[in-house]
């Protein structure tokens, strides 16, 4: 089998190395993650508002909203 040199040369207990490897630093992860999220809503604000001063009109200000007026029956 293609793997038999795999499994003869398998080491069942990992080396110190290899422990800290796969165990990994929770905080340090965490850290990083939180870093990340934090860029990207930084980086999406920031887009928005420099795309949103440059529009001619504000997004907001573009939508009709207004109600449609309906007529009131005459009466009876």
């Amino acid at each position: 089998m293609i793997e038999d040199h795999l499994r003869k040369d398998h080491d069942p207990t990992p080396s110190e190395e290899e422990r800290d490897w796969l165990q990994g630093n929770f905080y340090a992860r965490l850290a990083r993650a939180v870093l990340m999220i934090s860029y990207a809503i930084v980086i999406g604000v920031s887009t928005s508002v420099v795309l949103n001063r440059n529009a001619a009109v504000p997004a907001m200000a573009a939508v009709d909203d207004r109600a449609p007026t309906l007529s009131a029956s005459p009466p009876r």
